[in-house]
C-alpha cells in the first residue's frame, strides 16, 4: 500500500513541476515587449499619440513619417497611398515596416526594437548615428524592454 501512495506522491509532484515549468515559459514569452508595444512607444515619443501631428519639417501622423521615409518605403512595399496617408495609424505601421525591412530586416525578424527605433529615428543608417541612441533608449524605457 505504501508504494501506491509514494507512486501518487511522486506523479503529483511531477505533475506540479510540468505545470510550474509551462507557466514560467509562458508568462516570460507574454511578457515580452510586441511589435504594438514598438509602434505605440514610438507614437509617444513622435508626437504623444497624436495622429493629426505634423512636424516642422513635413513629418506627418503620431509615428511622424518624412516625405522621404514614405517614398523610400513605398519604393520597397507597393501599397499604395500618399504622404498624408501616414496620418491613419495602421497606415502609418505599414510604412515603418516596409521601411524596416528594406533597411534592417535582420532587426526587423529579431525584433531588435532598440535597432529599429535607432533606424526610424535617424535614417536607414540610424544605428550608426549618436543622436540615435537617446531616443532609441526612450523608446525601449516606455516599452518596459531590456
Amino acid at each position: 500500500m505504501e508504494k501506491k501512495t509514494e507512486l501518487r506522491v511522486a506523479l503529483f509532484l511531477a505533475t506540479i513541476t510540468i505545470a510550474t515549468v509551462f507557466w514560467l515559459c509562458f508568462k516570460h514569452e507574454s511578457s515580452k515587449p510586441s511589435l504594438d508595444d514598438f509602434f505605440d512607444a514610438i507614437a509617444q515619443v513622435e508626437s504623444d499619440g497624436d495622429p493629426l501631428a505634423v512636424g516642422s519639417r513635413g513629418e506627418i501622423g503620431m509615428h511622424q513619417i518624412t516625405y522621404s521615409y514614405w517614398v523610400d518605403s513605398i519604393g520597397y512595399i507597393n501599397i499604395g497611398g500618399t504622404h498624408d496617408s501616414c496620418s491613419l495609424e495602421e497606415y502609418s505601421k505599414l510604412i515603418m515596416q516596409g521601411y524596416f525591412r528594406r533597411y534592417a530586416n535582420k532587426a526587423w525578424q529579431e525584433k531588435n526594437f532598440y535597432d529599429l527605433a535607432r533606424i526610424h529615428h535617424g535614417g536607414w543608417n540610424g544605428r550608426n548615428r549618436i543622436h540615435t541612441i537617446e531616443y532609441a533608449e526612450r523608446v525601449v524605457a516606455l516599452m518596459g524592454a531590456e
